[in-house]
């Protein structure tokens, strides 16, 4: 989906240039993305945007992700979660040893 974005602000940019208004912007993604086309509200914040001469197409306001779903970023959660869950497991076995309960919680 984020390569789907970058494409469809390339897109605006272009249009921009062609001097195409926002509406017809809007229009002509929704034709070529269907659902997968970004909001009407957000769509007319980049053609504004490059109207009044933005030359980048990075999406670059705050709070936003600047890292994607890899196969290595996966592994490296999944590590992170067993490593934990093996903690938690070492931390309530100890605790239920410490207050005689081990019997009752396994």
């Amino acid at each position: 989906m984020s390569d789907c974005k970058s494409e469809q602000r390339i897109n605006i940019k272009f249009l921009v240039k062609l001097k195409k208004s926002a509406t017809e912007t809007f229009q002509l993604l929704i034709e070529a993305y269907g659902e997968d086309c970004m909001s009407r509200a957000h769509m007319f914040e980049w053609h504004n945007q490059f109207s009044e001469g933005r030359e980048s197409v990075k999406d670059d306001r705050p709070g936003h992700p600047h890292t994607a779903v890899t196969d290595d970023n996966i592994e490296k959660v999944r590590h992170v979660i067993e490593k934990t869950e093996g903690w938690v497991f070492e931390q309530s076995l100890r605790k239920s040893i410490w207050t005689g309960k081990v019997f009752d919680d396994l």
